[in-house]
């Protein structure tokens, strides 16, 4: 491509570095959307049709993907990375839980962990104008009571609208598992350094981000319980 680089980016976060370090390039944000399900050992399969969320109308771009079976979607604007960040912020707490999507919904210590989670994340992302859009069309505030304090309403939204199946974990678990690194850095830890920029303390996901790495490379892992994990953060947990 001719004239202004064009470079394409994953994670909400990684947009701000790399205009820092290739000030005259167009930078978009690439944002990666797809649910699987462990069927068995060493079996997955694809529960949706993997979409890729673009940060541009840039055609060019846009057809880098053709002929890939991947569903292209255009944005304008970051909202729509760090809404999917904030789904993403799940995934260490079902990485140090061995704990799948079901799980999470349904098994009380996950959700309030989850929502303490969210809870820290949201109040660092308003204090420093970084605009979201959750993947489903409802205000935080009701999405955080649906976690919370709505039965089995969660696990069947994600089922109806996901696509999800009990067997479906997210991709930090089988890093964990394998004992790979983890992507941990570029989701939590954008929750840490952003507020690190605007001097603001967040301790949960500071935690969560030490426990996920105290796991990385070790096997077998020594998984938490969800009530283990919950105390690990319980000074932390403001629930109302």
């Amino acid at each position: 491509m001719t004239g202004r680089p064009r470079i394409l980016v994953a994670g909400a976060g990684a947009v701000g570095t790399t205009l820092a370090a290739y000030l005259t390039a167009q930078v978009a944000n690439m944002t990666v959307m797809f649910n699987a399900q462990l069927v068995a050992p060493l079996h997955s399969r694809m529960t949706t049709k993997p979409q890729i969320v673009v940060d541009s109308a840039d055609s060019r771009l846009l057809g880098l993907f053709d002929h890939s079976g991947m569903e292209v979607k255009p944005t304008h604007g970051r909202a729509v990375a760090w809404g999917k960040l904030l789904f993403n912020l799940a995934n260490a707490v079902c990485a140090l839980t061995h704990s799948s999507a079901k799980d999470l919904l349904s098994v009380p210590d996950l959700r309030a962990i989850y929502a303490a989670v969210l809870d820290e994340a949201i109040r660092v992302m308003e204090h420093a104008g970084v605009r979201y859009q959750l993947p489903v069309p409802i205000p935080y505030p009701l999405f955080r009571q649906i976690i919370l304090r709505g039965g089995p309403l969660p696990w069947w939204i994600a089922r109806l609208r996901n696509g999800l199946q009990q067997g479906s974990y997210p991709s930090m678990v089988a890093d964990i598992e394998s004992g790979r690194p983890t992507e941990v850095n570029q989701l939590n830890g954008e929750i840490v350094s952003l507020g690190k920029a605007q001097a603001l303390a967040t301790p949960i996901n500071v935690r969560i981000v030490e426990l996920v790495h105290s796991l990385e490379g070790i096997l077998p892992p020594r998984y938490m319980s969800p009530s283990e994990l919950r105390a690990q953060i319980a000074p932390y947990i403001k629930l109302h």
